[in-house]
C-alpha cells in the first residue's frame, strides 16, 4: 500500500534552533531583553520588539549562513529515530521551510541546511528539501505543501498549524511545552517525537 506523503517543518521541528536564533535578535535589536521561555510566534516577536517584519527575517536570514551557526543548532530530541521509523514504514518525508532560499553565499542556505541534516544522520531518510525562495512569503509552505499532495503536515507554530488544516492538510502540531490540548479535529497536537509518530499513523490509519 502507497504511503501518504508526509511534511516537516525544519526549525523547531527537527532543528532545535529557537534559542540560537533569539539570542541573536535578542542581542541585535534589544539587548538585555529575554523572550524567556514564551513560545512566540513571529509575528509576536515583531511586536514584542518593535521592529519591522522584513528586517527581522533578513536578519535571521543572515544570521543562518554566519560560519559556525549550525554547529550550534541541535537536533530536537527524538526526531531522528521518528523520521526513521516513519520513512522505515515507507512514509515518504518532505521538508519545507521558510529558509530562504535566495540568500547565496560561496554555500548557500539550501546546502548548509542539507549538509546540516546529512551530518546529523536524516540523509537517507529525506524525499525532498525545499526552501522559500520568497521568505516574505507567508503562504509557502501551505502552497508547496498541496502542489506535492502532502496529506500530513508537523508544524510547531500555531498559526501555520491552523492555515494547514484550512487548506484540507491533516497537521501534527508540535508542542514541547504540553500547554496546548486541541486546536481542531484536523490538528492532533503532540509534545513529544513518539507522540508526533503516533498521530500520523493515526491520521494515515496504520
Amino acid at each position: 500500500m502507497e504511503r501518504l506523503k508526509i511534511g516537516l517543518d525544519l526549525d523547531g521541528v527537527i532543528a532545535n534552533s529557537a534559542s540560537v536564533i533569539l539570542n541573536a535578535i535578542c542581542a541585535k535589536f534589544r539587548p538585555g531583553y529575554s523572550f524567556a521561555e514564551r513560545r512566540l510566534g513571529l509575528d509576536e516577536r515583531v511586536s514584542d520588539l518593535g521592529v519591522k517584519r522584513a528586517e527581522l527575517l533578513e536578519y535571521v536570514a543572515e544570521l543562518q549562513l554566519e560560519e559556525g551557526y549550525h554547529e550550534k543548532i541541535k537536533v530536537v530530541d527524538g526526531s531522528l529515530e521518528g523520521i526513521g521509523a516513519l520513512s522505515q514504514k515507507g512514509f515518504p518525508i518532505y521538508i519545507l521551510s521558510h529558509r530562504p532560499e535566495t540568500v547565496k553565499s560561496p554555500k548557500d542556505l539550501l546546502y548548509l541546511s542539507y549538509n546540516w541534516l546529512c551530518e546529523k544522520g536524516f540523509r537517507n531518510y529525506i524525499t525532498n528539501l525545499t526552501l522559500n525562495p520568497d521568505h516574505q512569503d507567508r503562504d509557502f509552505k501551505v502552497r508547496g505543501a498541496v502542489e506535492k499532495d502532502i496529506k500530513i503536515y508537523v508544524e510547531d507554530e500555531e498559526g501555520e498549524a491552523v492555515r494547514f488544516a484550512e487548506a484540507g492538510i491533516k497537521v501534527v502540531f508540535f508542542d514541547p511545552s504540553g500547554e496546548r490540548l486541541s486546536l481542531s479535529k484536523d490538528i492532533i497536537v503532540a509534545n513529544s517525537w513518539p507522540k508526533i509518530v503516533s498521530a500520523i499513523e493515526k491520521f494515515s490509519g496504520v
